[in-house]
């Protein structure tokens, strides 16, 4: 999918604050190395939120392909892993 203008801070700011937090638990490299593994679709780092603009954005993957679904502005579990609709971050 094509991605969102604007840094993940501005658009997932509830992701941003979870990798801060991580980096400050295990360090700011291997932090970083867990999230880039979920980016590029290994699995270990998965987010999902709905933005402070409304739109709903995911980023990383799950292991097993599992995605969050954005249901009535609520975030739920997909039995389907290309289910989800909305924006990739």
């Amino acid at each position: 999918m094509k991605q969102q203008q604007g840094s993940l801070r501005e658009v997932m700011p509830g992701t941003a604050e979870v990798v801060d937090w991580l980096r400050s638990q295990i360090g700011k490299e291997a932090a970083d190395r867990v999230v880039l593994k979920g980016k590029v679709g290994r699995g270990g780092f998965y987010m999902a939120e709905i933005g402070p603009d409304g739109v709903f954005r995911e980023f990383g993957s799950t292991k097993s392909g599992r995605r969050l679904a954005a249901t009535d502005g609520r975030l739920v579990w997909s039995d389907e892993k290309e289910a989800a609709g909305g924006k990739t971050a």
